[in-house]
């Protein structure tokens, strides 16, 4: 057992969701009394597991100063929020525990509502839709510059070995998953859906600004204590919008998207903010750009309460500049090109909608209960 006591100021909150990513020889940790508690199996050496949380508890305190979030909208209610377990071990919604949910009955077509209604948002910028295969190339994720920047969500897929003897063997390995069976991964689980977009216009010249809509699966590996978290999920939906085009088509494509948000919110009676925010980076040199992104509000989320002390971002509205053009040469009649988007976590969405408005359909709003009146009648 490991014992690191920090201070008041430290945001301890914050740095659980990088404990998982030490060591895969943690087996649990808890906090307590302002002190930071351990178990580690014996695999590693205690001396140097300590010394590597302390290195990365240092880095995170160092870089971590972001000051205070540019609040864009607040809408304000006063609500009983329903609890987690009764949403999760309800009618609506069953969930594993480890990062997977269902959503059944009413949770789909609240689902099939939130995505009509951000898909409409980008329809009414003029989007084009288009649909992407789940796959991603691992040569097009290393182009994003994720691996460099939050490399612990990363997912790769595999193929079974080509080979009749290896094939026989496999049939009998319970776990199926150990790489004498597999091929090296050329394949990843995308983590974030704008990333397909940018593969897909690799090396083209495009005649105007564009924007481009999808509903995609992402997937993230959260780290292994952070699944308790409510709605932290390492499978979900995405409705996605992509801006391409010049800084200011981009950005105010960008905080058009935002203004439909804060309507949107305010006209159904969602509590919630829409705040200036940073990417949760782990790698401590990366930090600094936590400051970057609050500092030239490169980051907004959606934040709706989910309980009394807690919420939840069910969306981000984001500028790239040339992180993703560059590397992937796309360009508006050959000049600088940059690009933003916006993604809508759909079953955080419903998540966060049962929090706030209940499991019982006579207390949602009038626009969500025709919503589902119509899918009904459309199913008939």
């Amino acid at each position: 057992m490991i014992k690191i006591p920090f201070t008041e100021d430290f945001n301890i909150k914050e740095y659980e969701k990088q404990i998982s990513f030490i060591s895969s020889a943690i087996t649990g940790y808890k906090i307590q009394n302002r002190t930071l508690i351990v178990d580690f199996d014996d695999s590693c050496d205690a001396d140097e597991l300590e010394q590597m949380i302390k290195s990365s508890m240092q880095g995170f305190l160092e870089k971590e100063d972001t000051g205070s979030p540019e609040v864009l909208a607040e809408n304000k209610r006063s609500r009983v929020y329903t609890s987690r377990e009764r949403i999760l071990n309800g009618k609506y919604i069953k969930s594993y525990g480890d990062g997977r949910i269902v959503l059944k009955d009413r949770a789909v077509w609240l689902f099939e509502y939130f995505d009509s209604v951000f898909r409409q948002f980008a329809l009414e910028l003029g989007a084009e839709e288009e649909r992407y295969p789940v796959l991603l190339p691992v040569k097009a994720y290393a182009d994003t510059g994720y691996l460099r920047n939050s490399p612990q969500y990363s997912m790769f897929c595999s193929e079974a070995i080509e080979d009749m003897e290896v094939l026989r063997q496999l049939r009998t390995v319970e776990t199926r998953t150990e790489k004498d069976f597999l091929n090296p991964a050329y394949y990843a689980l995308s983590p974030s859906a704008c990333f397909s977009v940018y593969e897909s216009y690799r090396g083209r010249t495009l005649p105007e600004n564009c924007t481009i809509t999808l509903c995609q699966n992402v997937f993230r590996n959260e780290g292994r204590f952070n699944w308790k978290d409510f709605g932290r999920l390492r499978d979900y939906h995405v409705r996605e919008i992509v801006f391409i085009g010049s800084r200011e088509y981009v950005t105010d494509s960008r905080n058009r998207i935002m203004d439909k948000t804060i309507e949107y919110m305010k006209q159904t009676g969602l509590a919630g903010t829409v705040e200036s925010s940073a990417d949760h980076f782990i790698i401590p040199q990366m930090q600094k750009f936590k400051m970057i992104q609050m500092k030239k509000k490169l980051k907004y989320e959606w934040r709706l309460p989910v309980g009394e002390m807690e919420e939840m971002a069910v969306a981000s509205f984001n500028l790239h500049g040339f992180n993703f053009t560059r590397p992937f040469g796309i360009s508006v009649n050959g000049t600088e090109t940059v690009t933003g988007c916006v993604g809508f976590g759909l079953e955080r969405m419903v998540l966060a909608f049962l929090s706030q408005f209940g499991m019982e359909e006579s207390c949602w709003p009038e626009e969500v209960r025709k919503s589902g009146r119509n899918q009904k009648n459309d199913r008939r």
